[in-house]
């Protein structure tokens, strides 16, 4: 498996059955407009040109941008709100009905609670964060506990902020972390997030080198956590 970073939260993952594209920006979010094709597109938040430009990716994608249960070209997507506990009133995730590939996702109910994604794949499993603004109830951190690569806003601002974001490394274990949604030299909108260092230094990994693509397969995992910074494609 494949991955790389567009910037912001957006990553193209390449498996051997699938592309998918993750959190496509909106043209008004960045410097450069966001120019990929892929087979399957999940949005964490549809009401944001950060996160949920679906329109602009090449091809006829399967789009998710809700939660449910999905299964597309050989990748099982799970799609939940961040919010899962009961005093949020919500019940929607994924012990909802089971969609046939092909058919296009649009939000229930009007809700614009960000939605949570955990991809399963090539004996790999990975969780994308998305727009999550805190840290998810002990019921939320358990749908994703134990993944092996986790995708994470780290940057502050309306995402996690590096101590928030480090709470949930501790919960979930992940072996490789990927940070995203940090400042971005003249991408305006990310200016007043934080840079990713401020991560590194809390997680320990300040001596991380950027790569521009990352591949990784089930046997390459050790038993120590690995820290990814990828440079925007």
């Amino acid at each position: 498996m494949y991955f790389s970073w567009f910037g912001l939260s957006a990553f193209k993952l390449e498996t051997k059955s699938a592309v998918l594209v993750l959190d496509p920006y909106g043209p008004t979010a960045a410097p450069r407009p966001l120019r990929a094709k892929g087979d399957i597109v999940t949005v964490s938040n549809p009401t944001s040109p950060a996160h949920g430009h679906a329109e602009g990716i090449l091809g006829t994608p399967f789009v998710i941008n809700h939660p449910g249960e999905f299964e597309v070209k050989g990748v099982f997507v799970q799609g939940f709100p961040a919010s899962r506990g009961e005093e949020e009133g919500s019940s929607a995730g994924v012990d909802g009905p089971k969609r046939l590939a092909g058919e296009r996702g649009h939000p229930k109910n009007g809700t614009r609670e960000p939605t949570l994604f955990t991809f399963d794949s090539e004996d790999l499993r990975l969780a994308h964060l998305g727009d999550l603004r805190a840290v998810p109830s002990n019921d939320v951190l358990e749908k994703i506990d134990g993944v092996d690569i986790l995708f994470l806003p780290v940057g502050g601002g309306d995402t996690l902020d590096p101590e928030a974001a480090m709470r949930v490394v501790n919960a979930i274990e992940p072996r490789v972390v990927v940070p995203m949604h940090f400042r971005q030299e003249g991408w305006k909108i990310t200016e007043k997030l934080l840079p990713v260092s401020a991560f590194l230094r809390e997680i320990g990994a300040s001596k991380v080198d950027p790569v521009e693509r990352f591949s990784i397969k089930k046997r390459d995992l050790s038993g120590e956590e690995t820290t990814v910074v990828l440079f925007s494609a």
